[in-house]
C-alpha cells in the first residue's frame, strides 16, 4: 500500500485509454489505430509528467523556487502538447492525433496526475518522517538511557549521598524526569517548549556530575516559552556532541549553551572547546538537519562552523 497512489494513476491511464477521452467530430479523419495511439501517447506523457513531479519536480524545485516549479510544469503541458505534431513530422502514412482548438483532454488529464502526484508525494513525505522520528527516538532513547549514562549519573548521585549532600534527593528526582520524558511525555509530534527546555537543563546538570573543575559548563535560557511548541528532540543531539566532543579528563575545556526565546522563535548558540579535530557531525547531526528540513522547512537557518580552538553550532527556528 506504501505506493497506492501508483497504482491508481495506473488504472486511470488503463480507463482513460480504453474510454478514449475525445470527441469523435475531431477523429472522422484519422484511423481506428492513429486515434488508439494517439490516446496513448498522452497517457503515457501524463505518466511521466506523475513521475517527474514526484520524484523530481517537487523534492528539487518545488521547495526552492515555487515560482520556477508552475513554470516547469507549464513547460511540460506546453511539449505534451506538440510531441504528436513533431512526431507526425517523422511519421509516413502515420498521423497522431493533434487537439482541435482548446487540448482540454490533454489539459484535464495532466491536471489530475499533477494533483495526484502531489499528493502522493506529500503523503510519502509524511510516512518517511514518521518513519526517521521513530527511528531517531529510538537512537535518542538509546543515546540518552545507554548504561554508561545511567552508571555516570548514579556514580555521581552515590557520591553526593556519600557527602550527605541536600541535593541527592533533587538529582533523582531529575533523573526521574528524564525518564519520564524520554519514554512517555515525547512521543508527540510536538512537545511544550518549557518541557523541552526542562529536559535539556536536567540533562546538563546530569552530565555536569561527572565533570571535573577543569570542565566549565554555561547553560543560559533567556525568554518566555508561553504556549509554544516545538519536535522534541531537535536541541538535545548538538548538546550531547558537546559533552562527548568537548570534555577532557586532562585539558581546561569551556562549553557556552544559549538559549534564547522571542514571541515565536527560538535561538540557539553552543560553542566548546576543540578536543580533536575529528568531525562532530555523527549520526545524530544528520537526523536533526533531515529532521529540520522536514518538519522546518524555510522556516530554520542552521550554520555549523569550527576553528582551531572552538565548535559552535547557531540554529535558528520559527515554532
Amino acid at each position: 500500500m506504501k505506493y497506492i497512489y501508483h497504482f491508481i494513476l495506473l488504472i486511470v491511464i488503463i480507463g482513460l485509454t480504453i474510454c478514449m477521452p475525445y470527441a469523435p467530430k475531431f477523429a472522422t479523419n484519422f484511423t481506428a489505430d492513429e486515434l488508439y495511439y494517439s490516446v496513448m501517447l498522452d497517457n503515457v506523457l501524463a505518466a511521466g509528467g506523475y513521475f517527474l513531479n514526484f520524484y523530481l519536480f517537487i523534492p528539487y524545485v518545488y521547495k526552492r523556487r515555487r515560482i520556477l516549479y508552475f513554470v516547469i510544469l507549464f513547460a511540460y503541458f506546453m511539449i505534451v502538447l506538440y510531441v504528436p505534431a513533431g512526431l507526425n513530422l517523422l511519421l509516413q502514412g502515420f498521423s497522431l492525433l493533434v487537439p482541435v482548438g482548446f487540448p482540454s483532454p490533454q489539459f484535464l488529464l495532466l491536471s489530475l496526475v499533477y494533483m495526484l502526484s502531489y499528493i502522493a508525494r506529500k503523503r510519502y513525505e509524511w510516512q518517511k518522517l514518521s518513519e526517521e522520528r521513530t527511528a531517531f527516538e529510538l537512537a535518542a532513547l538509546k543515546q540518552q538511557m545507554q548504561p554508561h549514562f545511567f552508571f555516570n549519573t548514579l556514580n555521581g548521585i552515590y557520591g553526593l549521598s556519600i557527602k550527605e549532600s541536600a541535593q541527592t534527593s533533587a538529582y533523582i528526582l531529575k533523573l526521574a524526569s528524564m525518564m519520564r520524558y524520554v519514554l512517555y511525555e515525547s512521543n508527540s509530534d510536538k512537545v511544550a517548549l518549557s518541557k523541552e527546555m526542562e529536559h535539556i537543563s536536567n540533562y546538563c546538570e546530569m552530565q555536569q556530575l561527572r565533570l571535573g573543575r577543569n570542565n566549565v559548563v554555561h547553560l543560559k535560557i533567556t525568554g518566555e516559552t508561553g504556549i509554544l511548541q516545538i519536535a522534541p528532540f531537535i536541541l538535545i543531539p548538538f548538546i550531547e556532541n558537546n559533552f562527548k566532543h568537548g570534555i577532557s579528563a586532562s585539558k581546561d575545556t569551556v562549553m557556552n549553551i544559549c538559549i534564547h526565546i522571542t514571541a515565536d522563535t527560538i535561538h540557539f548558540t553552543s560553542s566548546n572547546t576543540m578536543i580533536s579535530q575529528s568531525s562532530h557531525e555523527g549520526v545524530g547531526i544528520k537526523n536533526v538537519k533531515r529532521r529540520l528540513e522536514l518538519l522546518y522547512p524555510r522556516q530554520h537557518k542552521l550554520t555549523i562552523s569550527r576553528d582551531a580552538q572552538q565548535f559552535i553550532v547557531q540554529l535558528s527556528v520559527n515554532l
